[in-house]
């Protein structure tokens, strides 16, 4: 039962990162500012930087270079000592990180609804882009007996990378 919950609180954390992100929208509207989705796709810096981070990540998972953390780092993230439903929250906020800019080409339309909407507009719209990110653990949390049919890790993910 304790992989269900793991899977559960992963699905939390990432519709409460969609929750933060949804009452800085309503803050900084409140505050008079406006606020649109992939705006910063207009400022040359932002493109520069993107270009910048996004060309070295390309350039690690081609293997030009490897970032290894410091060992007493590893330890602590690999939740040695103590693990608990933290991790797996966190797991669950990073993802919704993640995933987020990606979500202006499909999200665009709702997005758009939201921001000229009201406060519960708002929250209705990014509740919802949070459940449909958190979607898949909750369905393994729902049906554990799924990850069985994933492949396994193994040395075909060099081959992917």
């Amino acid at each position: 039962m304790a992989g269900h919950a793991g899977f559960l609180a992963t699905a939390v954390g990432t519709v409460a990162f969609m929750w933060v992100l949804a009452l800085a929208v309503i803050a900084l509207q409140t505050l008079g500012y406006a606020v649109g989705w992939g705006v910063q796709f207009q400022n040359a810096y932002f493109l520069i930087a993107l270009i910048l981070v996004v060309g070295l990540f390309a350039a690690n998972l081609f293997g030009v270079f490897e970032i290894s953390l410091p060992s007493s780092w590893m330890v602590r993230l690999s939740g040695r000592f103590g693990r608990g439903y933290a991790e797996d929250f966190s797991t669950g906020a990073l993802a919704a990180i993640l995933a987020t800019p990606c979500s202006a080409p499909l999200l665009g339309t709702a997005i758009a609804f939201a921001l000229s909407g009201t406060t519960g507009d708002i929250l209705a719209v990014f509740t919802a882009m949070g459940i449909g990110l958190a979607l898949p653990y909750i369905l393994v949390a729902a049906w554990p007996g799924f990850l069985s049919r994933l492949p396994k890790p193994g040395p075909w993910m060099i081959s992917v990378k």
